[in-house]
């Protein structure tokens, strides 16, 4: 039954030029007996966890106490594995979570890691599951949610096919937009007004709809930690020796706003737009906070005395990160986001 089941699953596995099965359509999956629908009020905490009978998508409100409820759990009928494993973003609106999510052996084979993961859209009150018609790649980048409710998905395949695609998503609908495929690699790619933009090769680049590359930004080697803004700009980060930079683009200009050890200072994305630094940055150039809910600017986090050092951020080039698990907090608190790799 495994073998039979692994097969298939390989033959499912879809290429960038054509899939070699008919994709399902769109479907709203039943919620698992488990899931309970969220009562409003205070933030929301949410998480992610893999086991052999699922990737468990994990809420928890301050109204209740942050005690953790099973949102639902994703797997596919016929599959079995001793781990689901996947990644997840969640909307500015802090409703929707955008997931990629598949059995832990997939990252065993090149075809499937690339463009084998299954994607879903979960509403985080009801419980609701949206199963989308397309296999991406399980690299730590995928899916990207913007500032609003749109996210993108991207099928790796630079390394066998010579090309990477991205697909528009908007999480409200389900719809996915026209593929746009790119002549080599790209990476993190997220939605913003002015259409997608991604990391290229020391580069921040804006991809038009025929597949043209114009740049953005230079770097430091390939920029990562890519999260758009209210206000339009977004927000990455590059390397510059033993460090890594924060940057952010915006009306055509780029400018630095804090420098820190790698693996102590980051970017985490909050709702309405917002973008948290995070971590200790030995050099700062930005308030404290800033004033007005939803601002597109940085606001600043500092862990508390005894806290976690903030996760080490996974190197800038798609990494075979078979499981994450992240944690974001929705309204006036900041969130973290917190990777587990093997």
């Amino acid at each position: 039954m495994r073998l039979l089941a692994t097969a298939l699953a390989c033959a499912a596995a879809i290429g960038l030029v054509a899939p070699t099965v008919p994709e399902p359509a769109p479907q709203d999956g039943p919620r698992p007996a488990a899931a309970q629908r969220a009562r409003s009020g205070g933030d929301l905490a949410w998480t992610t966890v893999g086991d052999a009978d699922g990737f468990h998508v994990l809420a928890a409100r301050e109204s209740e106490g942050h005690a953790w409820r099973t949102v639902t759990s994703l797997s596919e009928p016929g599959i079995e594995t001793d781990r689901w494993i996947g990644n997840a973003c969640l909307t500015a609106s802090g409703r929707r979570l955008v997931v990629v999510y598949a059995p832990r052996a997939f990252t065993n084979r090149s075809e499937l890691f690339l463009r084998g993961g299954f994607s879903a859209v979960v509403d985080l009150e009801t419980g609701a599951v949206r199963k989308l018609p397309v296999r991406t790649t399980l690299a730590y980048y995928n899916p990207g949610c913007g500032a609003g409710e749109e996210a993108v998905l991207t099928q790796a395949g630079d390394s066998d096919l010579g090309q990477t695609r991205l697909m528009s998503l908007d999480t409200a609908s389900g719809t996915l937009g026209t593929p746009v495929t790119v002549t080599g690699q790209l990476t993190s790619a997220v939605p913003t007004p002015h259409g997608l933009v991604a990391a290229g090769a020391s580069r921040v680049v804006r991809v038009d709809p025929d597949g043209s590359l114009r740049t953005l930004a230079r770097s430091t080697g390939t920029p990562f930690a890519l999260h758009p803004d209210a206000e339009g700009g977004v927000w990455f980060m590059d390397h510059t020796h033993d460090q890594v930079r924060v940057r952010r683009h915006h009306d055509g200009g780029t400018r630095s706003y804090a420098v820190g050890g790698t693996g102590h200072v980051g970017l985490s994305p909050g709702t309405g737009g917002r973008v948290f630094l995070t971590g200790l940055p030995g050099d700062r150039r930005i308030p404290e906070t800033t004033a007005g809910r939803g601002s597109g600017r940085v606001h600043c986090q500092r862990p508390r005395p005894g806290s976690p050092s903030p996760p080490r951020r996974p190197p800038p080039r798609p990494a075979r990160s078979p499981w994450s698990t992240r944690r974001t907090a929705r309204g006036t608190g900041a969130p973290t986001d917190r990777a587990s790799r093997p």
